[in-house]
């Protein structure tokens, strides 16, 4: 099952399509190289390419599913309005489930992230 902050164990080899890496106990977990988001990351959310816009948003998302996320960096960004403008998408089901995957966890940091969210 998938928790707020990251996944720890997982039954499939993928989720949302993304692959997962396996762990010696057979379990698996997402990989996350770093906690960085590569800067063209941001401007690929703005890419008129549904697969560019999706791969970076899938990016920043599993930058935000580790034990201590980069909330405050991803914010300062400016990608959080981005993110909401994606759940509009109806014709995108994946494009909005991960979107709101990275708005949670946003949302599970404190109230000031909260109403970054509310505020976007």
């Amino acid at each position: 099952s998938r928790g707020l902050v990251g996944l720890e164990r997982l039954k499939d080899t993928s989720v949302m399509g993304v692959p997962v890496e396996g762990q010696e106990d057979g379990s698996v977990q997402e990989s996350v190289n770093d906690a960085s988001v590569p800067a063209d990351n941001r401007g690929g959310l703005m890419s008129s390419d549904p697969q560019e816009r999706l791969r970076c948003t899938v990016e920043y998302r599993k930058k935000l599913c580790v034990s201590d996320p980069p909330i405050n960096e991803i914010i300062a960004e400016g990608v959080v309005p981005r993110f909401i403008e994606f759940l509009e998408h109806e014709n995108d089901s994946e494009l909005q489930s991960e979107a709101a995957w990275a708005l949670t966890n946003i949302v599970s940091g404190t109230s000031e992230h909260v109403q970054v969210v509310v505020d976007a």
